[in-house]
């Protein structure tokens, strides 16, 4: 075999290529990871909270980083499901399904932060920052990586490739995949605020008339709020002031959470869904963000990120000492379609159908309502598939990771 400079390059240093670098690692890989901008190992200013479902904290505890975030997380018990203009609402619970919690809320710039001081820690991990991906060529075992540094491209040899570097990926351009795209033709304001009702570890959302507005909760009485507005709304809400823009969320929320204040700085994220026509070659790999963007409704996108790790690390393991880069690639995204599509189609049906003022749709979505909250057998479903573990199980065998 060719001797290669490293035995992997993920190029990508967000959640889903740290995560991928930390598998990568433990599996006895040498591993280097490239980052366009400077690799900050403190708490990246970010105003998303995020909710890792019981799936990612399965495949977090099977890779032994979840030690290192556990301080961070908050426990979500409850989910308050509701919708504007109705009585009705439907509560999932931990407890109904047998379960100790829904998942776990995170700071997403303290999730990232506690994620990346673990890969620098890591000694089969090289980072390089401020470095840019331009060029790939691959050969019958391993491939070349042109990256650029300071003005100078530099020439590497890697055995495989992972693209982790998110929706605008460079990776899957080099690939040559179309991509396709679709805009909701929204924003996602989201901002951190203190209300008088305290968390309890429930998170709330609520269908309103432009789309999902989401609460969650992040400890005593402090919440992450995600408002999703038409664009020009959505200007207009990040324009008002603050007592304004907490009176407005007060009244989104039907009073549900009480009097809100401390409110903390907006950010506004486009809404769209993104879906890569490739996710592989014979040494490369696209994964996250760089294969599927979805509606953040259900928090699905960093999760579905999560088991693309989980699948191609179960893979390398499951194939050994014979591992053969081509064949596990290429299984790799014959498993990962049916997850892919179920999730796209799951989240683009709750942003489609909870904007839609079809009285036909209109009706369904309340009959529908109706019908969660008179069964358990449907709550439990829900819960389910929101989970992630039954997908999971499909694609990962964890019996693998202790050997």
């Amino acid at each position: 075999m060719q001797y290669t400079d490293t035995d992997c390059v993920v190029i990508g240093a967000g959640l889903v290529g740290c995560v991928a670098a930390l598998g990568l690692s433990q599996n006895g890989f040498r591993v280097q990871i490239f980052e366009t901008v400077k690799f900050c190992k403190g708490m990246p200013e970010d105003g998303r909270s995020l909710v890792l479902s019981p799936s990612s904290i399965q495949i977090l505890k099977a890779l032994q980083i979840w030690p290192k975030l556990v301080g961070w997380a908050y426990s979500v018990k409850n989910i308050r499901v509701s919708e504007r203009g109705t009585y009705g609402s439907v509560l999932l619970s931990a407890e109904e399904v047998g379960a100790q919690e829904l998942g776990c809320s995170f700071p997403a710039g303290k999730l990232l932060g506690a994620l990346r001081n673990a890969v620098v820690e890591d000694q089969n991990i090289v980072v390089r920052d401020q470095v840019s991906f331009s060029e790939l060529k691959e050969h019958n075992d391993y491939c070349e990586v042109n990256i650029v540094e300071d003005g100078f491209t530099d020439k590497m040899s890697t055995r495989f490739l992972v693209g982790a570097d998110g929706s605008g990926s460079t990776v899957r351009t080099a690939l040559g995949g179309s991509l396709s795209t679709i805009s909701y033709g929204q924003h996602a304001v989201v901002a951190e605020l203190t209300a008088s009702v305290p968390c309890n570890h429930k998170a709330y959302e609520h269908f309103t008339g432009q789309g999902p507005l989401a609460f969650i909760p992040t400890g005593l009485n402090t919440y992450t709020s995600v408002q999703c507005f038409d664009v020009e709304a959505s200007i207009h809400a990040c324009a008002m002031s603050d007592d304004a823009y907490l009176r407005l969320t007060e009244k989104n929320i039907g009073g549900r959470l009480g009097e809100m204040s401390n409110l903390g700085k907006r950010y506004s994220y486009p809404l769209m869904r993104q879906k890569s026509s490739i996710l592989n070659s014979e040494r490369v790999v696209v994964i996250g963000n760089a294969a599927n963007v979805v509606h953040p409704n259900g928090a699905q996108g960093l999760n579905l990120g999560f088991r693309d790790v989980a699948t191609l690390l179960t893979l390398i393991k499951r194939s050994g000492k014979s591992y053969n880069t081509k064949a596990t690639l290429g299984q790799y995204a014959s498993l990962r379609l049916k997850d892919h599509r179920m999730t796209v189609r799951f989240t683009d049906l709750l942003a489609q159908g909870s904007r839609s003022s079809l009285n036909s749709l209109v009706i369904f979505r309340r009959l529908s309502m109706l019908a969660f909250s008179h069964s358990s057998r449907l709550r439990k479903r829900l819960v389910q598939k929101a989970s992630g573990l039954g997908l999971l199980e499909q694609s990962v065998d964890f019996s693998l990771w202790d050997q």
